[in-house]
């Protein structure tokens, strides 16, 4: 149930970043409070990097994950069953793979008003509460490996 712009409740809803999905049930919503999101990942590979409009601390239940961070050395970074995650908000980074219907309760921090996408190609994208973009700009494009170490 949505809460106008400003919050959920029991809402559900499929996030396609390119190929696979991830399904979100959030649990509460209060953007200017906080959230309790249950994420089931079925990700191949995201065709972009992305930031978060929030801080949120994650707790993985169930599977695993790999994900690539954008940073000056290109880092990589497996999280299986029973790691704690902390994500600051201006972490970039995008999921390379999951395994089947791998699970995450995650609890964020406020929210703030934007957050970005980076697409491979180099095109960025801000985007607003809702997804709406308000923001496209284009650099060099981003290093596209796939390997965890």
């Amino acid at each position: 149930m949505r809460l106008g712009r400003y919050g959920k409740v029991l809402h559900f809803d499929r996030v396609k970043l390119g190929e696979g999905y991830v399904d979100r049930w959030t649990l509460f919503e209060l953007k200017w409070l906080g959230s309790v999101i249950v994420n089931v990942f079925n990700t191949i590979a995201q065709d972009r990097f992305h930031t978060h409009a929030f801080a949120a601390l994650s707790i993985m239940l169930r599977g695993e994950y790999d994900e690539q961070i954008v940073s000056g050395s290109g880092v990589k970074r497996r999280t299986r069953r029973g790691d704690v995650v902390f994500l600051p908000r201006t972490l970039n980074h995008r999921l390379m793979r999951s395994s089947p219907n791998a699970m995450s309760i995650t609890i964020c921090g406020p929210w703030a008003p934007t957050w970005t996408e980076t697409f491979l190609s180099g095109k960025t994208r801000r985007l607003t509460w809702g997804r709406k973009p308000v923001e496209e700009s284009v650099s060099q494009a981003l290093d596209s490996s796939s390997r965890i170490p």
